[in-house]
């Protein structure tokens, strides 16, 4: 992994978000008794957004973090950076055995101005934390402890604290078991596929199923949502846009290269959507799948492409 240039210049180092090393250090620290996950990886810090939302149950963090806010400081950042919005931003499905943990990821830029649309005191202690672990590598936890003068909080916070142990056992061995199963399967699934996927060359585009994941909804029902809506149709396999939104720059096509168990090589062609397409789908479904108010919200965003 490499790390993004902190003077905003170009340059062809990409930080790819969620992808550990061994000398990657991660810390839980406490907010008001909330968990909330950091990583040092090479020289920045990966923040763990989904942690932000318990400290703010009144607050509608999905909103924050999909707003045209943060999504064009998002774009503006990987363009100066030359890498994807999916380095600076990412939804990880899952826990993996090279250090992946599951929730959505941000670069700790992007997480500071998350942080700020929640709470002051909150982006300033986020702040802190980022700046602690990116000087010496650790920062302190500074626990909260209980009243030992009043039994009955001491004996609450050492069985909440019981607790907890029994429930982080349990978690890291179903992770355990979970990477087991999938060593099992990778072993079994012999032949190995050759798989060439030429989306990463553009550097912004996104898959129906990493858009579904953020608004919380299958990449099925999304793309039936869309077909209802009369946004998209299938042919041959692959949804297309229908006019006049394959003219507003919404998506790409993709083909996927691939050598099957035989040898054989085969191809696959799929739509992809820009970062112009993510936020028509996202404004679509805050607003009730609405086309008329999502199209008047964004009104200005959806020139035809040239």
């Amino acid at each position: 992994m490499r790390q993004l240039n902190e003077n905003y210049s170009n340059s062809n180092s990409v930080a790819v978000l969620g992808t550990a090393s061994p000398s990657d250090m991660g810390q839980i620290f406490s907010y008001n008794g909330n968990s909330v996950r950091m990583r040092k990886m090479n020289g920045y810090i990966l923040v763990c957004l989904t942690d932000f939302a318990k400290p703010f149950p009144d607050k509608n963090l999905s909103h924050i973090v999909n707003s045209k806010e943060l999504s064009d400081y998002v774009a503006r950042m990987s363009e100066i950076q030359n890498c994807s919005s999916l380095d600076l931003l990412q939804v990880t499905k899952g826990n993996h055995s090279d250090g992946r943990e599951q929730g959505t990821w941000a670069h700790h830029r992007v997480a500071i101005r998350v942080a700020q649309k929640l709470s002051t005191d909150f982006a300033i202690w986020v702040d802190d934390k980022i700046e602690e672990l990116l000087t010496t590598g650790s920062a302190s936890l500074q626990p909260q402890l209980p009243n030992f003068n009043n039994p009955a909080e001491a004996a609450r916070a050492w069985a909440d604290q019981y607790e907890k142990n029994q429930a982080l056992a349990l978690e890291v061995q179903q992770q355990q078991e979970t990477i087991e199963l999938q060593q099992k399967e990778l072993t079994q699934s012999a032949p190995k596929v050759s798989y060439y996927d030429n989306h990463l060359l553009s550097v912004n585009a996104m898959t129906t199923t990493q858009i579904s994941k953020e608004i919380g909804m299958s990449a099925e029902k999304l793309n039936n949502k869309l077909k209802e809506l009369g946004i998209q149709f299938k042919q041959s396999g692959q949804w297309l846009l229908k006019s006049p939104y394959d003219k507003w720059g919404m998506h790409e096509t993709r083909t996927n290269i691939f050598t099957s168990e035989r040898g054989n090589t085969h191809t696959n062609t799929y739509t992809v959507w820009t970062q112009k397409g993510r936020r028509f789908i996202i404004v679509l479904y805050e607003n009730d799948w609405n086309m008329k108010k999502a199209i008047r919200q964004i009104k200005g965003e959806l020139n035809p492409a040239a």
